[in-house]
């Protein structure tokens, strides 16, 4: 490591063991036009794309985000830990999973830790679980059809190595998915400015009301739809 009177470089194995060991996946960074060994600037990936989303988060900063040139492993592990990181990060793996995943979801669930911690290969794996799973639950089959699915997905290509393979899995993913479903319509029409509700309901099988609630928003040019909630009164 050498110290520069702007900040300190370091070499680009180092920076590349820094990665590695802390799983910092989200780590970029810029070599120096003169010796492309030396790394002279820090990014990060996840709060790069999320900037304009994560600027209320406490004590905000565009470090990493312009590229910062402390160039030492304890900066990254404060970038790592501070709440704009973190949220920034959430929304990356929301994004990666076609879904919204809550604050209490991701650190209270097994599933939520683990997503949060996996590699890269592993949460392309997941993603196509979880879209398996979506498929199912779209096309109103049992959950009994989830495993053919992910018979043909491998059988065209797909790795989907060999856990949640079962219907009790795709269960389990369905109620993260549904929950997040109910989640994101809730955070949009906060950020609505014009919406109008439709409300209907009907009994079920088991002599219950069952309500439901149909909301058309506009957001950012865009008529959009929901279903806000449903459930039995």
């Amino acid at each position: 490591m050498s110290a520069t009177s702007k900040g300190c470089t370091s070499k680009v194995n180092t920076v590349e063991k820094w990665k590695e060991s802390l799983k910092a996946d989200w780590l970029e960074y810029d070599v120096d036009d003169k010796d492309s060994n030396v790394v002279r600037l820090l990014r990060c990936k996840y709060c790069s794309s999320k900037e304009e989303r994560i600027t209320s988060a406490k004590n905000f900063s565009r470090a990493f985000i312009i590229g910062s040139s402390i160039v030492k492993k304890n900066s990254v592990v404060n970038h790592m830990n501070s709440d704009q990181h973190k949220a920034a990060e959430k929304m990356s793996l929301k994004e990666i999973l076609k879904t919204k995943y809550v604050d209490e979801h991701v650190s209270k669930t097994p599933i939520g830790r683990g997503l949060s911690k996996m590699a890269i290969d592993d949460q392309r794996r997941m993603e196509h679980l979880f879209n398996a799973t979506y498929t199912v639950c779209k096309e109103e089959l049992p959950f009994t059809k989830y495993v053919p699915i992910c018979q043909l997905l491998e059988k065209c290509g797909v790795n989907l190595g060999e856990s949640y393979r079962t219907d009790r899995a795709a269960a389990e993913f369905s109620d993260h998915i549904s929950r997040v479903m109910k989640e994101t319509p809730e955070d949009n029409l906060k950020n609505a400015r014009y919406y109008s509700v439709l409300c209907d309901g009907s009994t079920d099988a088991s002599i219950k009301s069952q309500e439901l609630i149909y909301v058309l928003y506009w957001q950012k040019m865009v008529v959009l739809h929901a279903s806000c909630c449903g459930g039995d009164c």
